[in-house]
């Protein structure tokens, strides 16, 4: 029964940050960037995404299903919020093609990360071994599209 009460919890918190993978990316704008040094595929970063959904919703709501009344905080919630809007803002703005603002965001959903992780380790510091990842993911990320953008706007 508590396993059962634990995967409708991940499965609502998973489908809330999977709709964000729904957004189609502009594979065209991206193939015709300039970065020569090393261009992953656009697989890569869907391959990334995907577990990125996965990891955090495993820690989001493995944290709730420990600390039900105590992660009903307003900080907490709006943690989250911020990093489901940074998230998903990656991708508007990479398919806007304005690499300056995808850059941005992708800071954004670092530092929302980073906040995110210090609140989780806060209710469960064993929640937070799903997040090293992403935390990671984010940073290579954001180097990924500063390089992007500096070598595009030159």
């Amino acid at each position: 029964m508590k396993i059962i009460k634990f995967l409708e919890l991940f499965g609502v918190i998973f489908l809330i940050y999977g709709t964000s993978l729904l957004f189609k990316v502009d594979y065209n704008f991206y193939n015709n960037l300039n970065f020569s040094i090393f261009k992953p595929s656009i697989n890569f970063f869907q391959i990334f995404n995907f577990i990125y959904v996965i990891l955090i919703s495993l820690s989001i709501s493995e944290v709730f299903y420990i600390n039900k009344n105590d992660c009903l905080q307003k900080n907490f919630i709006i943690k989250i919020v911020c990093n489901l809007i940074s998230f998903i803002f990656i991708k508007i703005f990479f398919n806007m093609h304005d690499l300056f603002l995808t850059f941005l965001a992708s800071i954004f959903l670092f530092i929302s990360l980073l906040y995110l992780y210090e609140n989780i380790s806060y209710f469960n510091y064993k929640s937070t071994r799903y997040l090293d990842i992403n935390v990671l993911y984010s940073l290579l990320l954001s180097g990924f599209l500063f390089c992007l953008y500096v070598l595009n706007s030159i």
